[in-house]
């Protein structure tokens, strides 16, 4: 997931649902510094949410592997 995504489901309470629907719910260490750790330090509500998921392990932080991917996501999505 991204991060605009992530903060989008964590402030509507639905951060859990994608966990329940899917096997794996994943976020590179880009988006957890974002979503998490730049978001408390603003006291942002979400943040903590979205870390509780990844303490409790809906969600993993992964290193991105495949920069090209990322790359090729972002000019087809116009990010």
């Amino acid at each position: 997931m991204n991060t605009s995504t992530t903060i989008l489901l964590a402030k509507t309470n639905l951060l859990r649902v994608v966990d329940e629907q899917f096997d794996e719910v994943l976020i590179s260490r880009k988006v957890h510094g974002e979503a998490v750790e730049d978001a408390k330090h603003l006291g942002y509500d979400d943040a903590i949410v979205t870390e509780r998921e990844i303490k409790e392990g809906r969600i993993e932080v992964k290193e991105v592997a495949d920069k090209s991917t990322i790359r090729r996501l972002m000019r087809d999505f116009a990010m």
